[in-house]
């Protein structure tokens, strides 16, 4: 994935499911979240 998305902007992330436990995930940014840290809103 990493590779696929190399000029993205991404964070890991941990997040605790009901079922199933710990995951881990990435998320990728399409904009520059120094200008735009709030995102999408």
């Amino acid at each position: 994935m990493r590779e696929v998305f190399a000029g993205l902007d991404f964070e890991r992330i941990e997040i605790q499911y009901t079922l199933g436990g710990p995951r881990r995930e990435l998320i990728f940014y399409s904009w520059n979240r120094a200008d735009e840290p709030a995102g999408l809103f």
